[in-house]
């Protein structure tokens, strides 16, 4: 007599730690998503993917409707994109997928900067008298610096220079720095010639330096 086959017991489902960390990710990002999704749509919609990709039940889907799964070494990359992406959303200046243009970052309006007519012998006294105080006045100024040439050159880094005479027993001089492109332009000059010259105010160093000069007029 044959004995009636019992029904095998359905197995215990095993707990797993990669499951575990799958679950705490999925609620992690779906919980951050919804809270997203009120001010920045976009990153919102990014984090529900990432917690869908965690979900432990998609693998088991996809592998029912779409005969594939993802493996865990994947599904790590997906993530770590869709979080790369999602910061670059959020940036600042960065290009605002939600307003559909560019996230512009506020900037304070730049002072007007003075243009400061001076002579080259004033330039140079200021400067010898009181080195602080000049500063102030024209370190990162612009300056229409008037004076007689007394040298034509090129510096160390072959970058053209005019200086001009200041007061007769001056140590400091003004010392006009131009582009190499303008090179040609003061093949033109000569010394013991009067001319005006504009720059910005950069520094003393045994001289005073005005760079990103040019020729205003000559006499």
């Amino acid at each position: 007599m044959n004995t009636p086959v019992q029904p095998s017991e359905s197995k215990a489902k095993k707990i797993t730690l990669g499951g575990i960390f799958s679950w705490m990710f999925f609620l992690f990002f779906a919980l951050a998503g919804l809270i997203a999704l009120v001010g920045k749509p976009s990153v919102g919609v990014l984090f529900l993917l990432a917690s869908v990709i965690c979900l432990p039940a998609t693998n088991s889907l996809l592998k029912k409707h779409a005969n594939f799964s993802f493996s865990g070494g994947v599904k790590v990359l997906l993530v770590l994109v869709l979080i790369a992406i999602s910061i670059g959303i959020s940036a600042p200046g960065s290009y605002n997928v939600d307003s559909g243009k560019q996230a512009d970052t506020p900037q304070a309006p730049s002072a007007p900067r003075e243009t400061i007519k001076v002579t080259a012998t004033q330039l140079a006294d200021d400067y010898k008298n009181n080195e602080i105080a000049a500063d102030a006045k024209y370190k990162g100024n612009f300056v229409e610096v008037s004076g007689v040439i007394d040298t034509i050159g090129k510096d160390i880094m072959d970058t053209p220079y005019v200086s001009l005479t200041a007061s007769q027993y001056s140590i400091v001089g003004v010392q006009c720095m131009f582009s190499r492109e303008d090179a040609s332009r003061l093949a033109g000059l000569s010394k013991g010639q009067s001319v005006t010259l504009r720059g910005e105010v950069s520094s003393k160093m045994m001289n005073v330096i005005v760079r990103g000069c040019s020729v205003v007029g000559t006499k």
